[in-house]
């Protein structure tokens, strides 16, 4: 599981609890409580629970809503036993500032071009130069 996923099915919780006009709200506590959960992924696996036990869960703000969020992130990624524990989605080595790979290889393949357009041949020679980038990293 990706951290855009977990920070994804997060927001939906939030959603769903009706929390969204308070973690929009920058001068919200509760919002500020949320956003702090979205740091979670940029941790190393071993140090999520103990920042869960330490940090989040005993500043919980004294909303009942924050309650059920907080169960959820416990219960379902924060235990040892949880469906997603954090050897799953987190790690303190996040790579890649887009969504996905395809996007990466996108974003990086489009700087050989100085226009959306390019002849078949700067085509060729742009693809040929990935290839040879690709086998020397295989190597």
């Amino acid at each position: 599981m990706h951290h855009h996923s977990v920070s994804q099915a997060w927001y939906r919780k939030i959603q769903t609890l009706n929390l969204t006009k308070e973690y929009k709200d920058s001068s919200s506590s509760i919002g500020s409580w949320l956003k702090l959960f979205f740091g979670l992924p940029a941790l190393p696996p071993s140090a999520v629970g103990d920042c869960f036990a330490d940090i989040l869960f005993p500043s919980i703000p004294d909303d009942p809503r924050a309650s059920l969020f907080s169960d959820y992130i416990e219960f379902t990624y924060i235990e040892e036993f949880s469906e997603f524990p954090p050897a799953i989605w987190a790690s303190d080595n996040l790579k890649g500032r887009t969504t996905n790979a395809c996007e990466s290889f996108h974003f990086h393949f489009s700087k050989y071009f100085n226009c959306p357009h390019p002849n078949i041949f700067v085509f060729i020679e742009a693809v040929d130069e990935e290839m040879k980038k690709s086998t020397l990293k295989i190597i």
